[in-house]
């Protein structure tokens, strides 16, 4: 099987670590053995150097809003893959191109067509939902992370749902390397963290709610406050300006520390030596770093919101992320009840068994099968 999967977030960054799950998405399936071994791959992306990743790389000539506004151009004028048979062209994010093959596309939440107030702009908020959904429906074959996107999506745009796939992500094996005492404490030196500390992993966004984590860490008692920092690690997104700003303010008197990138080498280790992992994001299609935090052995405290419940299941305590006093709660029980801390952290070991890359590369390929067999999806909008 001939499979063409976009790369372009790939071309885009210098790491996979960068608090981005879509490129962690992406890299982790490419790089799996089992879906090397089993299709032949090549890659496409939009407008960008292509010999940043190799060779077999097929590229846009345009920016992709550009080609998405303009509408104008086919995919195989650009790509051409006429000579292959069993062709699949695999969109793993929002960019799903034009084509006359079978368009298989990833679609990880509908967050743009639901709040598209949480989109950078006026412009954003008013086109990205509507381009967002011209996406979704040239797409014959849709994977999504969990039920709950499988769910909105349908909701959202009506997609047949005989044509959507869920299948859970993996994790990568490195997360669960046990390590030495001496190596956190190196490293957590290394970023200055002072004491013990909380954990939170993502883009600096309105959606991951981090002004909401920051009240509930202010209103923790003084002893605990002074014993267990607050480190918020993730790049910065969009309507982030006033959330950088307040959290360097704090950063002169709290213990409160925002580690824009890091190593993905150093990241393993600040997940292994942290308190918790504290996620209450408002909305999630999957929600990576729930699994990352299960797999360094370390107990979670999660939003009772979206896709995030549905991963946890019953291994993290999940809270209100609307309710600061419920999050302020959970962050000081983890710390005084050694049975709840103890008990979270057997349940995330034994629930991290249902996520795993090998799974989600022999499901992938399936559902490449099935949307080979289904054929291209007729657009009822163009049957009049």
């Amino acid at each position: 099987m001939n499979v063409f999967i976009g790369i372009t977030p790939l071309c885009r960054k210098k790491s996979i670590n960068n608090g981005d799950g879509i490129s962690t998405y992406i890299s982790m399936l490419i790089n799996n053995k089992n879906y090397n071994e089993k299709v032949n791959l090549n890659y496409y992306t939009f407008g960008l150097n292509k010999s940043k990743i190799n060779n077999n790389i097929y590229s846009y000539k345009v920016s992709y809003i550009t080609y998405l506004l303009l509408g104008l151009l086919k995919f195989n004028l650009h790509l051409n893959i006429q000579n292959y048979k069993k062709k699949i062209i695999h969109a793993p994010d929002h960019r799903v191109p034009h084509s006359k093959e079978i368009v298989v596309s990833t679609i990880h939440d509908v967050i743009p067509i639901k709040y598209p107030k949480w989109e950078n702009g006026l412009l954003r908020q008013i086109f990205f939902p509507i381009l967002f959904r011209q996406a979704i429906n040239r797409s014959d074959y849709i994977i999504t992370p969990s039920q709950y996107s499988a769910n909105e999506i349908i909701k959202y745009t009506k997609y047949p749902k005989e044509r959507i796939a869920v299948i859970y992500h993996g994790i990568n094996n490195l997360y669960f390397k046990n390590y030495h005492d001496d190596e956190k404490i190196i490293t957590k030196n290394k970023y200055k963290i002072i004491g013990s500390y909380y954990l939170s992993v993502g883009t600096l966004q309105p959606r991951k709610n981090y002004d909401r984590l920051i009240d509930s860490y202010l209103a923790l008692p003084k002893e605990i406050k002074r014993n267990n920092s607050l480190v918020i690690i993730g790049k910065p997104g969009w309507l982030c300006k006033d959330l950088i700003k307040r959290i360097k303010n704090l950063s002169v008197r709290e213990n409160i520390f925002w580690l824009d990138y890091v190593p993905i080498e150093d990241l393993y280790i600040l997940y292994a030596g942290a308190t918790s992992l504290v996620f209450i994001s408002l909305e999630e299609g999957f929600g990576l770093p729930i699994l990352e935090a299960f797999a360094s052995k370390i107990p979670v405290i999660a939003s009772k919101s979206s896709s995030i419940e549905e991963i946890a299941s019953n291994a993290a305590l999940l809270v209100n992320p609307n309710d600061p006093r419920e999050i302020k709660w959970a962050m000081q029980e983890i710390i005084v009840n050694n049975n709840l801390r103890n008990d979270l952290i057997n349940r995330g070991s034994i629930r991290i068994n249902d996520f795993n890359w090998d799974l989600a590369a022999e499901k992938t390929i399936a559902a490449y099968r099935k949307a080979i067999n289904m054929g291209k999806k007729i657009d009822k909008r163009n049957t009049h």
